[in-house]
């Protein structure tokens, strides 16, 4: 019974959080106070489901999410091993971040006994999927990409017509100070180089020195391009459902600059149609 009611409690927020982004689509972008609405709204969610996770009996598998019965601290289970999902009391706004660029719910969340949980020795903290959310820090006005070998410091001029859109502030995560540790900062940052009028794009008077690595970028209806570990791969529709990607964080480079990146680094794609461990989190 706790369960079916905390569903439906779950539900009716969600439904609430559709209408005002349905709302806030018509009338132009959210405002602040839609925009912590929603915030709380999710917060809500998490609580519920949390409080609703029942504890079980049975072994968890690999690549499970899990916790110990009545906590909030949660885990990721790979390898025999407990990677932990950061978490600050009374601020779940990062590892809610983390959970939603590996794209985990708190529906995958599986509750076991303490004792059975300390059985699995603990692993370093799981750090945000590279391709998702720009992070930063606070007090400070430094951008980053996230890719596998750590965090690129990118030039912000050139985040909105080269990367995520106009839009791009609303992807930018301010990471905890206790959390910047877990990432190792790229010394190879992406600069912003002034050009001819036209080389990189219609009426572009300048270009990037060089371009992200480890991102999704649209293709074309029914397939996304996937840049990973120097490879490029091509994600049908199923595969990136299958691979928990989020298309809020789907690049569109200019055509021109993704033929110069096949070009330069890739050349040829590999056809994934479904789940792709290797796209996974993967602690070195």
């Amino acid at each position: 019974m706790k369960r079916i009611f905390s569903s439906i409690l779950a539900t009716l927020v969600t439904v609430v959080l559709l209408s005002s982004a349905q709302a806030a689509g018509n009338s132009g972008a959210p405002t602040k106070a839609q925009l912590l609405k929603r915030s709380a709204a999710i917060q809500a969610i998490n609580l519920l489901l949390l409080s609703d996770i029942n504890e079980s009996t049975e072994v968890p598998h690999d690549r499970s999410i899990i916790t110990a019965y009545g906590s909030n601290q949660l885990f990721l289970l790979l390898r025999g091993k407990r990677y932990a999902i950061p978490h600050l009391p009374n601020n779940p706004a990062y590892r809610d971040a983390v959970m939603e660029s590996w794209g985990w719910t708190m529906f995958d969340v599986h509750a076991i006994s303490q004792s059975a949980l300390e059985k699995y020795p603990v692993g370093e903290n799981v750090t945000i999927r590279p391709g998702t959310f720009l992070l930063k820090t606070a007090g400070k006005e430094t951008i980053y990409l996230v890719e596998k070998r750590g965090l690129r410091p990118v030039d912000a001029r050139v985040l909105p017509n080269f990367y995520y859109g106009t839009n791009w502030q609303e992807i930018v995560l301010t990471v905890p100070d206790a959390f910047f540790a877990d990432y190792k900062i790229l010394p190879d940052g992406i600069t912003y180089i002034p050009q001819e009028p036209g080389y990189y794009g219609p009426g572009a008077g300048w270009y990037a020195s060089s371009t992200p690595r480890d991102f999704l970028h649209k293709y074309n209806a029914g397939y996304e391009i996937l840049f990973w570990d120097n490879q490029a791969f091509l994600l049908t529709s199923a595969a990136v459902a299958a691979n928990r990607y989020n298309q809020k964080f789907v690049m569109d480079f200019w055509p021109k600059v993704i033929a110069l990146l096949c070009y330069r680094d890739y050349c040829w794609y590999t056809d994934v149609t479904g789940y792709g461990p290797d796209f996974d989190y993967n602690p070195e």
